[in-house]
């Protein structure tokens, strides 16, 4: 991305994406067997969240009924790399953000652990905070009362944030419905309408940020922070963190949905999974046991949207040098965890 600045303020945002858009061009043609099996090999992560939203895309092209105990041992394939996907970043990423040392020893730990038992003592000691109780985050007084006192990089991070810049990021653009379900059949219209939806998708009509805020909006603690700074790389962080514990935390209350399918016409599916950084849909077109058009929209295209969530959020920021201005957009980019490598250039206007 390339943020032009007058030597004060950001002026300008450009945001274009380089990733190759492979999907279509090596799945088409194959059976569906091949396909379901390639598509978690293209993709270095959320592996298994791809392979979900493939087979279950696949399964309602061809009419099939989900029955309920795989349709649960998906979703919780996919919760289990939520989790690894979030600890990934709140344990290599967010402690260089605070100025900390990262924790590459705690994620190791995480990602060998056999039991979710071994993963919650992970987040509790790295992450909530060993002092803490579960359900500091549960209201808005208390997640304010853990900011303040938690040792935590995660926390750290977050304090930060409120400190230096919290309204950092902030954007008027909508946050993505958090019923799945209901946005995946939108998007299945959309793509019928559109050829090139997938690559800057839409929700009724304008950009649209999805991910961890979008779900947990409605957390009293993630709703007061954002009442306060906005939907900001600050309320981002925070939401991530009150969604990490509310997946771990042992008395979790029931959850919902993060995968489902939808037929779309004969030979016609979709098949959606909530992923640490937002909404998947795989859309599939099949033929006689072939696969003839396949389209991915990923979370990355509506956060990176041209004129999404950052492209707004930073347009006017502040800055009294180059290397502030590049640790803000850091932080702003990286609350929204993008899938894919990218690089900050910054250019006088």
């Amino acid at each position: 991305m390339r943020a032009a600045w007058d030597g004060s303020r950001v002026t300008g945002v450009e945001i274009a994406s380089r990733r190759p858009r492979v999907a279509n061009r090596l799945l088409a043609g194959r059976t569906v067997d091949e396909a379901v099996a390639m598509v978690p090999r293209l993709f270095s992560l959320c592996g298994r969240s791809q392979a979900v939203a493939a087979a279950l895309a696949c399964e309602a092209a061809a009419g099939q009924v989900h029955d309920a105990r795989i349709l649960s041992e998906r979703e919780g394939a996919v919760r289990s790399e939520a989790v690894q996907e979030v600890l990934r970043r709140m344990l290599l990423d967010w402690p260089r953000l605070a100025g900390m040392a990262p924790d590459a020893a705690a994620l190791g730990d995480a990602r060998r652990a056999l039991t979710g038992d071994a993963v919650r003592a992970i987040v509790k000691a790295r992450i909530v905070g060993a002092g803490s109780d579960w359900a500091v985050l549960d209201d808005a007084a208390s997640g304010d009362r853990w900011l303040e006192a938690a040792a935590t990089p995660v926390a750290a991070l977050i304090r930060r944030s409120a400190a230096e810049r919290p309204a950092l990021a902030a954007s008027e653009v909508a946050l993505l419905p958090a019923d799945g379900e209901a946005v995946a059949r939108a998007i299945g219209v959309a793509l019928a309408a559109d050829a090139a939806f997938e690559r800057a998708p839409s929700w009724r009509g304008a950009p649209a940020e999805t991910g961890a805020l979008a779900r947990m909006r409605m957390q009293p603690w993630v709703a007061a922070v954002a009442a306060r700074s906005g939907r900001s790389a600050l309320a981002r962080l925070a939401a991530r963190g009150a969604e990490l514990g509310a997946q771990v935390r042992p008395d979790a209350p029931p959850r919902a949905r993060v995968a489902g399918a939808v037929p779309i016409a004969p030979g016609a599916g979709l098949g959606w999974v909530e992923t640490a950084r937002g909404l998947l849909v795989h859309a599939v077109e099949i033929a006689a046991g072939t696969v003839r058009r396949y389209r991915i929209v990923a979370p990355t295209e509506w956060n990176f949207h041209p004129r999404g969530a950052l492209a707004a959020g930073l347009a006017g920021v502040a800055a009294a040098g180059e290397g502030e201005l590049r640790r803000l957009v850091h932080l702003a980019v990286e609350s929204l965890d993008p899938c894919v490598a990218y690089r900050v250039e910054v250019s006088q206007a």
